[in-house]
């Protein structure tokens, strides 16, 4: 599962998110800038509140699934106009 998080911008950043993670029991498969990608399990929906206050506590954000969506959409669309030029 994807996670998209607003907030980070060093290596810090993914440092730290990486091992709160782990400490709430997720096996985490990469951590990026603004991107965690942990293995899907029923324990995300059940810890989701921990993850936002985790995230929030260390100045991060869970960004929503609409703001994923739009995100998505408009690179889809900014590629496809650069092949145009």
């Amino acid at each position: 599962m994807t996670l998209l998080i607003k907030g980070m911008v060093c290596n810090r950043c993914m440092y730290v998110l990486e091992k709160e993670l782990t400490i709430l029991g997720f096996e985490v498969v990469d951590v990026k800038l603004g991107e965690a990608i942990i293995k899907d399990t029923v324990a995300f929906s059940q810890k989701l509140g921990a993850i936002e206050a985790m995230l929030k506590s260390n100045g991060f954000e869970l960004m929503s699934w609409l703001i994923m969506v739009l995100i998505c959409n408009w690179k889809v669309e900014y590629l496809q106009n650069l092949q145009l030029l």
